[in-house]
């Protein structure tokens, strides 16, 4: 018997997949939305995700099983989505995703999958270098992943619960002003000495139980991750925000151009799908209602995709479409119905500079030539 953990934003369908669930002989738990996953799964710590990967808020499927593996690197996931393109395919398989399944699905095919999950465990073979610990209201220590134990001297050898203050002595007053971020605070080994730590809580929602990341100095770069702060359910740090709203669609032919733009995004708090070509594109585009913005590379085809433009915002005329191309200019893409114009080759900033700062969508009704 296993703890199975069922993620969808769309709340019928997750209580109707967790229903069909409950005639197994595991215990199936709910969540609503990605942050819930987070909190609830840091604490339940499933044996298997099957979540949606298209998720509304700012994190999804994806980003909810890479968090969740940090306290069960054993954790299979089963991925839900309307459509798998495939670059969601390769990141997948990059990040051990045990199975896809598209929907709709009948009751019986993920009932198989379920059972077929759970006759292999393989272990995630890539985690990153972050303590996580759970605290019960005395703050004594009820689990610690194996980073933590790794780095935290004592804590691998204790046969009983110990207490936090027991393993690890924390500053009561904010690190000095060269630390990552204000809500951190330094925390040292009580057995070794110069062992240093970064070290952030978090109260679970029940209020008898916290959450505590443990960084070493060595590695306090990643209290910028979103992983970190996906963890804790925190907001992005001032520096790693880029205040864009909605989701965004990269469609480019050359892989890694799309790969790396979505990478630079998706460190600034960003929802990015990518596709390889407009069919693809469109499909992920009528799938995810929250897709605000499309970089569009138009070099793709010998004539300019005037058409394609004209259907996504006949579709949707909120939507922002940012052309790329190493040729032109913005006053000719305007022209086509684009909004703004991203030129190749593009650096990091411009990319950032282009999402933060762009023009707003044209208005619905104005003609595209």
């Amino acid at each position: 018997m296993a703890d199975i953990l069922v993620v969808d934003d769309d709340k019928d369908f997750c209580d109707e997949l967790a229903l069909a669930l409950e005639q197994s002989d595991h215990t199936i738990h709910k969540a609503y939305s990605g942050a819930q996953a987070v909190e609830t799964g840091m604490h339940l710590r499933p044996a298997l995700l099957i979540t949606d990967w298209m998720l509304k808020e700012n994190i999804d499927g994806l980003n909810v099983a890479e968090v969740l593996e940090l306290v069960n690197p054993c954790m299979r996931v089963i991925l839900m989505t309307g459509f798998a393109s495939n670059d969601l395919r390769s990141n997948a398989k990059y990040q051990e995703v045990f199975q896809f399944i598209e929907k709709p699905f009948r009751s019986a095919e993920i009932r198989g999958l379920v059972e077929k999950a759970f006759l292999t465990v393989e272990q995630n073979s890539s985690l990153p270098p972050i303590g996580v610990l759970e605290l019960n209201q005395d703050n004594e220590i009820l689990f610690s992943n194996a980073w933590a134990q790794t780095i935290i001297p004592g804590l691998r050898d204790t046969a009983t619960r110990v207490g936090f203050s027991d393993i690890l002595t924390v500053e009561t007053k904010d690190p000095k002003n060269d630390m990552p971020r204000g809500s951190w605070r330094r925390a040292y080994s009580s057995s070794e000495v110069n062992k240093e730590f970064l070290v952030h809580e978090k109260q679970f929602s029940d209020g008898l139980h916290k959450l505590v990341v443990v960084l070493t100095e060595a590695h306090s770069s990643y209290s910028y991750e979103p992983l970190v702060y996906q963890t804790l359910g925190l907001p992005a740090p001032q520096a790693r925000q880029a205040d864009i709203d909605g989701h965004v669609l990269i469609i480019d032919n050359i892989e890694t151009t799309r790969r790396v733009a979505a990478e630079i995004l998706r460190e600034f708090c960003c929802v990015c799908h990518t596709a390889q070509n407009h069919s693809e594109g469109y499909k992920l585009f009528e799938r995810d209602g929250s897709i605000r913005h499309v970089i569009l590379n138009f070099e793709m085809n010998k004539t300019p995709p005037v058409e394609f433009i004209r259907k996504m915002l006949k579709a949707r005329p909120e939507l922002r479409v940012i052309g790329s191309s190493s040729y032109g200019n913005l006053e000719e893409y305007m022209a086509l119905g684009v909004h703004d114009f991203l030129p190749n080759p593009w650096n990091d900033d411009d990319l950032l500079r282009i999402m933060r700062e762009g023009r707003k969508p044209i208005s619905q009704g104005q003609a595209i030539h």
